[in-house]
């Protein structure tokens, strides 16, 4: 099976450490790696993060697990057919083939690419379509040097379409699309993220909050299908209760009162977004940051009710990284965001005074260090109820200190 062979190849982890690395409860993957049944989407997704699943790999897994998937719905369709009356015949999972009748990763399936309007805004959509557009070239088994000549472009160009990196008109997009063989509904998508990529981000109406380095992280974070991350100096902004955002604000040396509520009206609206996407997250926050008081005991003890909110939403945990953890980033804040659709992940890297963003396949052995410290620091993490534990022990302790 190709989940154990890449487990083996990843150290050949226990089932604990594989839970830990991936949020998927240890029952669940001993089934899956017994044969006992088949992943969810979204355990599958999980478990191929979680052993560092890449390129071709990837497609493999996913061949495989439609091919199993399909082979389970078919099995149980079969036996309920023999009960079933005729006007209430099951039907099977609907599986797209290529050319040589292989089962493709989803992919290569229309319904993929079926965006709609994307929370991530212009730029999620410039990076959807350059990689849409790679992956319909990449199946018509085209080489870029080959689509570039086509269509009169040279190779660089191309590569900066592709990679997000250049803009594209609507005719050329179009062009390419029926270059590569693209159905009418993947064409119409084209189009669909041309529009959306020329549009104005969400963040537009609180532009004076918005550094110009951070517009990208606004627009990508809502439309990863993951998201983890670390901090050390502050709590995260997408997690900040009012009084402890203010209390930030000020130690960041911002001032007057239109910034401060511009500041806190970009945050309002950037938490709904974040929340109502589908982006999953752990957020692992150094246990420094439940003792280092930021606007005094009262906002301290309402931005731990904050915290222990959010570990109650589907999809979303905090977890604490202890003192007596011995794991060391040298930055601040580390994002690492995973997306589907065939996007690159992006890792983004924060401190005081500068933001750096780095596409995972540019990344310096810096960065990929880095990550592989990310990957230590979820796995030294404590437990979700150890963590939920300690967030609720910091919140009584800020309460009796704000009455003291």
């Amino acid at each position: 099976m190709l989940l154990a062979e890449l487990r083996e190849r990843s150290g050949d982890p226990s089932l604990r450490d594989l839970s830990r690395l991936t949020g998927v409860s240890v029952s669940t993957i001993s089934r899956i790696f017994s044969g006992k049944s088949v992943p969810t989407r979204h355990v599958m997704e999980s478990l191929a993060n979680g052993l560092d699943t890449r390129g071709g790999e990837l497609k493999a897994l996913y061949g495989a697990w439609q091919k199993a998937l399909y082979s389970n719905f078919k099995s149980q369709s079969s036996q309920s057919a023999k009960s079933a009356s005729p006007e209430r015949q099951p039907s099977f999972l609907p599986v797209a083939t290529d050319d040589y009748g292989v089962i493709r990763p989803d992919w290569f399936d229309g319904s993929r690419w079926k965006t709609g309007e994307l929370t991530g805004g212009p730029v999620a959509a410039s990076l959807i379509l350059g990689a849409m557009l790679r992956e319909l070239r990449v199946a018509r088994g085209m080489s870029a040097l080959s689509a570039a000549e086509r269509m009169g472009f040279s190779v660089s160009r191309l590569s900066r379409i592709e990679r997000a990196l250049a803009p594209i008109e609507l005719q050329d997009a179009l062009l390419l699309a029926k270059l590569y063989g693209a159905s009418g509904d993947v064409v119409n998508e084209v189009r669909n993220l041309v529009e959306q990529a020329s549009a104005p981000g969400w963040w537009e109406d609180f532009r004076q909050a918005v550094p110009a380095e951070m517009s990208l992280l606004l627009s990508l974070e809502s439309a990863a299908s993951r998201l983890q991350s670390y901090d050390s100096l502050s709590i995260p902004a997408i997690l900040r209760a009012e009084a402890y955002s203010l209390a930030v604000q000020k130690l960041g040396l911002q001032s007057g009162k239109t910034e401060a509520k511009d500041s806190l009206d970009l945050q309002a609206a950037r938490q709904k977004r974040y929340f109502d996407s589908s982006v999953r997250s752990l957020f692992i926050l150094d246990e420094s940051l439940l003792h280092r008081t930021l606007g005094g005991p009262r906002a301290m003890a309402e931005q731990m009710e904050r915290l222990i909110q959010v570990t109650a939403l589907p999809g979303h945990e905090i977890r604490i990284l202890p003192y007596r953890a011995a794991v060391f980033l040298s930055v601040g804040s580390v994002t690492h965001l995973e997306f589907l659709r065939g996007i690159p992940a992006i890792t983004v890297i924060e401190s005081s005074y500068l933001m750096k963003y780095f596409h995972s396949g540019e990344s310096s052995d810096g960065v990929r260090k880095l990550l592989l410290s990310l990957r230590e620091v979820v796995a030294r993490a404590e437990s979700h109820s150890v963590s939920l534990d300690m967030l609720r022990s910091a919140k009584v302790r800020f309460e009796r200190d704000r009455i003291s």
